[in-house]
């Protein structure tokens, strides 16, 4: 996601799921956790009102399902909603093949122009479109 400005559009992205949250716009309110996933999958130690980490901003390998769906596997409980902010690039089969989770509890925000067209679904959302996605869903 080196391309376009990506990572930028994430970290903005991320601050406009934090605010909705925050400004009690969201039902589920639970705890907003951050991952941070590339060759690796790790939940960093961010809270809101913190600055997005730097981590986020790095691009480097591609998107490792192996070590996501292990990270959910053992981390992510069964009232938990997720959101993934991708590209779509390195992925051969559809998100879902990989995340274990209801399409009703995912969101998948495609992220920059040149977004893989093979994304789609009910659940896949533009990120100009993100308040569409979260709202009664969060």
């Amino acid at each position: 996601m080196a391309d376009y400005g990506k990572r930028f559009i994430v970290r903005s992205l991320v601050r406009q799921v934090e605010q909705y949250l925050r400004f009690g716009y969201a039902q589920h309110t639970d705890q907003l956790k951050l991952v941070l996933w590339n060759d690796a999958a790790v939940v960093t130690d961010w809270q809101p009102d913190d600055e997005v980490p730097g981590e986020l901003l790095a691009s480097r390998g591609s998107g490792n399902f192996a070590a996501l769906t292990q990270l959910l596997a053992t981390y992510v409980g069964a009232a938990d909603r997720l959101i993934f902010f991708t590209d779509g690039y390195g992925i051969e089969q559809p998100l879902s093949c990989h995340i274990a989770a209801p399409s009703n509890e995912t969101r998948i925000i495609k992220i920059g122009p040149d977004a893989n067209p093979r994304l789609a679904g009910s659940n896949v959302f533009e990120a100009e479109n993100l308040m569409a996605a979260l709202d009664g869903w969060a």
